[in-house]
């Protein structure tokens, strides 16, 4: 008797000493490349002046679509979108953030010099931009022809975008807005003409 228990015991142990424990987790979705931002230009923004920055101005590889963008100031997000219009400040840190579908991000940093100077561009010395307080009308007006895909969006100085809307000829824009002060941004990706408009 005393064998078969002796026996026993060795089974026993045995099976202790090779049973596992399988847990199934559920791994996040993986992309076949990594994420990654790099910028398509090597030019430093002025401080000081209103600045159109755009998801065009990078090339975006990997990760999985859709993507989404923050612009952020000193680490706190001031702006979402393709789009955002900043004004460059003396020892700010900017980055562009690109987040993914499955959570992964990649942040580009933004190169700031107060040195810099602006390069004028065909809009800016082409579009003419009044705001009509009384008709609560905004009039864009060209001199010249209006480049394929040129639209007018209004932003407020917090990044926020109020109206946007695209045209192909001089146009009149009506617009219902608090009290305050807003940048005009005229342009099609590549051309970008900035203005400050003061409502009262």
């Amino acid at each position: 008797m005393r064998k078969y228990f002796k026996i026993l015991i060795v089974l026993l142990s045995s099976l202790m000493a090779t049973a596992q424990t399988v847990v199934r987790m559920r791994m996040p979705a993986q992309s076949e490349n990594a994420l990654s931002v790099a910028t398509l230009y090597n030019e430093a923004l002025p401080t000081g002046v209103s600045i159109v920055l755009g998801v065009v101005g990078y090339e975006i590889n990997g990760g999985t679509a859709p993507y989404q963008y923050e612009w952020l100031k000193n680490n706190q997000v001031i702006s979402t979108g393709e789009v955002a219009v900043i004004v460059p400040e003396k020892d700010m840190n900017y980055v562009l953030r690109v987040k993914d579908k499955n959570g992964c991000s990649v942040e580009n940093a933004i190169n700031v010099t107060n040195s810099a100077k602006v390069a004028k561009n065909y809009l800016s010395e082409t579009v003419k931009i009044n705001l009509s307080q009384f008709n609560h009308q905004l009039n864009i007006d060209f001199k010249g022809f209006v480049p394929e895909n040129t639209t007018v969006s209004v932003f407020d100085l917090q990044g926020k975008i109020h109206t946007k809307q695209a045209i192909r000829e001089s146009a009149t824009i009506p617009f219902q807005l608090p009290f305050g002060v807003y940048l005009v941004v005229v342009g099609n990706g590549q051309l970008y003409h900035v203005q400050k408009i003061m409502v009262k």
